[in-house]
């Protein structure tokens, strides 16, 4: 009789597991799920789109099993994990000197610039150890076409139980010139966003979000990914957000409920795995057009700006 109540109980714990447990736990690929349509983006086609480009890159190199590789294997002078370089991401910051120019038109609420001049810029997971540090938001906090018109810039990392990013920091380290917040391993529910922009943002003060080569775009499994895109929405509707999605550039307009992808960049540089391709780049030559494909529907873009910067 015991050994049938024993038998009965594991039995339930392996369908509970299979049931509620993300393939990545149990060291599987993630497969497409049956999402309907959520309204997390403008339509069915962009959701498609999002989340096909997201199973690449998480089957690819974002599986139980690669995290667990890349926990213990060496680059530079820290692991994989907090693997990132500067200039990886610089792309972003030719698109967001564009966009603060005055460059860049919504066809709807008209000149982007006045969208989100002045906002927070959070950088989710940001490769604290690696380097001098945070490298793609020093990129950011070094770019006077950047920062002049950001009110704050943040840098983020995990103190997972195998990852205490942030302990090792405030050990040995505490030298970057921006702030470094804390954020879990999942962001997933509004009170993890209040927590993370708590103190920044006044009165509909815009705000810009990026995870490339991070949690949200590569480590989560899909139905976290689904849940972390509809907390953003929840907790910052009445806000202007920009999100640098991997290669998707979404925006949600301020009360709206849904975001619209007003572009895509080139994922050929800062989104390879692979090699270095960021130090191949001529960054004084490139321009938003070399990279930078916009959604034609959603926005209009006078072409231009390079790769200078100003600030070191």
């Amino acid at each position: 009789m015991m050994q049938s109540a024993v038998k009965t109980a594991a039995l339930w714990a392996c369908a509970l597991c299979l049931l509620y447990c993300p393939p990545a736990a149990r060291g599987e690929e993630a497969h497409d799920i049956d999402r309907g349509n959520f309204g997390i983006f403008q339509s069915g086609e962009l959701e498609d789109e999002v989340f096909g480009w997201y199973y690449h890159e998480h089957n690819g190199y974002g599986t139980q099993k690669h995290i667990e590789s890349a926990r213990r294997m060496r680059y530079e002078n820290t692991v994989v994990m907090q693997r990132s370089g500067e200039k990886r991401l610089y792309d972003q910051n030719i698109l967001l000197a564009s966009l603060f120019r005055g460059q860049v038109l919504h066809r709807e609420l008209g000149n982007m610039r006045d969208l989100l001049k002045g906002a927070v810029f959070i950088d989710i997971g940001s490769g604290i150890l690696c380097g001098r540090g945070a490298p793609t938001v020093r990129d950011i906090f070094e770019d006077d076409r950047l920062w002049t018109n950001l009110s704050f810039i943040i840098a983020t990392d995990i103190n997972g139980p195998h990852s205490r990013y942030i302990d090792s920091y405030r050990i040995h380290r505490r030298d970057l010139p921006f702030p470094v917040r804390m954020v879990g391993m999942k962001m997933i529910w509004r009170r993890h966003f209040y927590t993370l922009t708590r103190g920044l943002l006044g009165a509909g003060t815009p705000l810009i979000l990026r995870s490339a080569n991070a949690g949200p775009d590569l480590y989560y499994p899909p139905h976290y990914l689904i849940e972390h895109f509809r907390a953003i929405l929840r907790e910052y509707r009445e806000r202007n957000v920009l999100y640098l999605y991997n290669k998707f550039v979404l925006f949600k307009p301020a009360e709206e409920s849904c975001f619209q992808k007003i572009g895509e960049i080139d994922s050929s540089v800062g989104m390879s795995h692979r090699s270095r391709t960021w130090n191949k780049v001529d960054w004084e030559k490139r321009r938003l057009e070399d990279f930078f494909t916009p959604n034609e529907g959603i926005i209009t873009v006078q072409r231009g700006v390079t790769g200078s910067s100003g600030r070191n």
